[in-house]
C-alpha cells in the first residue's frame, strides 16, 4: 500500500515488543506462500537472515538493488538510499540516522525507540515497494528482465547458501 507499512517491533529495550517466535510465526508464513510476490533490497542479505531462522523466502520478485545493478551498473551506491533520492527523489531516514551514529559511538537497533524504529522500517518497507515499481517498467525497457529473474535472483539465493553453508575448495587440482 502506498505511503504505508508495518513495522513489528522485537527486542527492544524499551516499550512493548513481542518476542522472535512470535515474529516469525507472523512474518514466516507470508515469506513461505508460493502465491505472494515479496519484494526486497538486497535479496542476499535478507535471505541470510531469514533463512537462519529456518523461513525461505519462497516467491522473491523484485529486489531494487538487483535492478539498480543491471540498469546503472557503472554506479556506485545501489543502496536504498540512494536509490530512493535517484528514482523516487525522495530522502530516506538512513541506518545512521536512526541509530544516531556520531564518532565511534552508535546505537544498536534493539536500543531504538519502537516509534522510530517503526518509522524507520516504514519508509524502508515502502520505499522498496515504490521502488520495484517504478523499476521494474525500466527493467523491461532495458530488456533486463531475463537478466534479473533467471540469473540475478537465482545468483543471490546460491550466493547466500555459500555463506551460510560454507565451501570445499579441492587444493589438489
Amino acid at each position: 500500500k502506498p505511503n504505508s507499512g508495518i513495522y513489528v517491533p522485537v527486542a527492544h529495550k524499551q516499550g512493548q515488543s513481542i518476542s522472535l517466535e512470535t515474529a516469525l510465526k507472523i512474518i514466516g508464513p507470508l515469506l513461505t506462500d508460493p502465491n505472494l510476490g515479496v519484494v526486497v533490497q538486497n535479496l542476499k542479505y535478507e535471505d541470510t537472515i531469514f533463512r537462519r531462522h529456518g523461513f525461505f523466502i519462497e516467491n522473491p520478485v523484485f529486489d531494487p538493488m538487483l535492478a539498480s545493478y543491471l540498469l546503472r551498473a557503472e554506479n556506485r551506491q545501489h543502496n536504498l538510499d540512494s536509490l530512493a533520492r535517484d528514482y523516487l527523489k525522495r530522502k530516506t531516514v538512513s541506518y545512521d540516522e536512526v541509530t544516531e551514529k556520531k564518532r565511534g559511538e552508535q546505537l544498536s537497533f534493539a536500543a531504538v525507540s519502537i516509534s522510530n524504529a517503526a518509522n524507520y522500517a516504514g519508509e524502508d518497507a515502502e520505499t522498496a515497494l515504490a521502488l520495484s515499481e517504478v523499476m521494474a517498467p525500466l527493467i523491461k525497457e532495458a530488456d533486463a528482465e531475463n537478466l534479473l529473474h533467471n540469473l540475478e535472483i537465482p545468483l543471490a539465493r546460491v550466493l547466500c547458501s555459500m555463506e551460510l553453508n560454507g565451501i570445499c575448495i579441492d587444493t589438489e587440482l
